[in-house]
């Protein structure tokens, strides 16, 4: 039992992580009209490597907390799911920018 509940845990994990990385993307492209735009003054490369530290930081601790309570139930979880994909958003965030450089 254990198993399938973790299993789908992290499938919802995954789903959200998905969906929450595809709302900064969808609404890059459809208010700039293309995904890599310019950086403004704000977008600095510091300000973009430490969001992502802290972006990354959110997803393994969200991902280790589910995996290291197997048995807890999604309502349980629900939080965890939540810093994964908010984590995934945060880091798409951060690496759109990058990229753009």
């Amino acid at each position: 039992m254990e198993k399938s509940n973790l299993k789908r845990t992290l499938l919802i994990a995954v789903i959200v992580s998905i969906v929450f990385v595809s709302i900064p993307i969808l609404a890059q492209i459809y208010i700039e009209g293309k995904l890599f735009t310019g950086s403004n003054y704000l977008d600095t490369t510091t300000i973009d490597f430490f969001g992502s530290l802290i972006a990354v930081f959110f997803i393994i601790e969200g991902f280790s907390r589910m995996i290291l309570y197997p048995n807890a139930s999604l309502r349980a979880q629900a939080t965890r799911i939540l810093r994964v994909g908010i984590g995934f958003s945060i880091l798409s965030l951060h690496i759109i920018p990058f990229l753009s450089r």
